[in-house]
């Protein structure tokens, strides 16, 4: 549930969810060799839908974007990824990086961490 357009939401989103599911095909078909199983999107469904239906607290965008070091690392990340890979394989990359970060910011606040 999402409480305000900047604050964390309670579980993940979905639209958030539905790019991953969507960017995770697109990038299979868009490799020449397909990476994913057909197996892993039903997988890849269900882990999102628990994540929805949690009480995770996931960050908004303006926390991803806060510290200007580390975006201008993550940007200069996206711009190098791109000349190696499909727009919507890096995109589906940096979208599970979110995830990733999300989860591990997650884990270190209920150990009573600071961020």
């Amino acid at each position: 549930m999402k409480l305000s357009g900047s604050a964390d939401s309670l579980g993940l989103t979905i639209s958030t969810a539905g790019a991953t599911q969507a960017l995770a095909v697109l990038s299979d078909l868009a490799l020449p060799d397909r990476f994913l199983p057909d197996t892993f999107y039903p997988l890849l469904l269900f882990g999102l839908c628990l994540l929805m239906v949690s009480l995770i607290r996931f960050p908004s965008l303006a926390w991803v974007v806060s510290r200007r070091r580390l975006t201008a690392v993550f940007l200069g990340m996206i711009v190098v990824s791109l000349f190696f890979w499909p727009f919507v394989l890096t995109w589906f990359l940096v979208t599970n990086g979110y995830l990733g970060a999300s989860l591990l910011r997650a884990g270190i606040l209920m150990r009573g961490g600071q961020i």
